[in-house]
């Protein structure tokens, strides 16, 4: 009797060893299915955080060709502004050209030079009640105001003004050399006929 009990006593203690040891491993390969399961979360995450990170770079880099794209053409637009600009200078000058065909012929009469006598040096002269330059024998119409070298200033209507201010007005045939020097008419009766002051006088 007492060998049956001791047996039915070992068994259970078998039993019972057998018992925990498999409630130990349940819970070891538990414990090891969850660490695996986290494992494998946390590089799906990685991945899932890698493949965000790769579409932000290749979103940037398609908005960064897109503003070149917008660069390129803002220039190309630029470009063709400045060609039309261009050609619109081209056009207003042609049709000034064609606006102002007397102005040209103009301007050739007043280059071309008319012929005086060997015996008028250098200088000028009123003709014709114009003034007149005088170079190497040739005379051409005086159209702005010069000053010699003594300061003398001259205007196209035959005013001159000295430098210490006094006004003088040049008379028909009159002729001054570069100084500001007046030369002596042959066919005058008076040789050495001066400028006539004017009646007013720069203060």
């Amino acid at each position: 009797m007492k060998r049956l009990i001791l047996v039915f006593v070992a068994i259970a203690i078998t039993a019972g060893a057998y018992a925990q040891a498999d409630s130990v491993n349940r819970k070891t390969s538990q414990k090891n299915l969850n660490n695996t399961q986290k494992q494998t979360l946390q590089k799906n995450q990685q991945d899932l955080n890698t493949q965000n990170q790769n579409l932000q770079n290749n979103q940037q880099d398609l908005n960064n060709k897109n503003q070149n794209l917008q660069n390129n053409q803002q220039d190309l637009n630029n470009k063709n502004q400045n060609m039309q600009n261009n050609q619109q200078d081209l056009n207003n000058k042609n049709q000034n050209m064609q606006n102002n065909p007397q102005d040209l012929n103009n301007k050739n009469q007043n280059m071309q030079i008319n012929p005086v006598g060997k015996s008028h040096p250098d200088g000028l002269m009123m003709q014709n009640g114009k003034m007149m330059i005088v170079k190497n024998g040739q005379m051409t119409s005086l159209d702005h105001d010069m000053t010699l070298s003594n300061g003398t200033k001259i205007m196209s209507d035959g005013t001159c003004i000295k430098k210490d201010g006094t006004k003088m007005i040049m008379k028909e045939g009159q002729h001054m050399d570069m100084s500001g020097n007046m030369i002596p008419m042959k066919t005058n009766k008076d040789k050495n006929m001066n400028l006539e002051p004017d009646s007013t006088r720069t203060k």
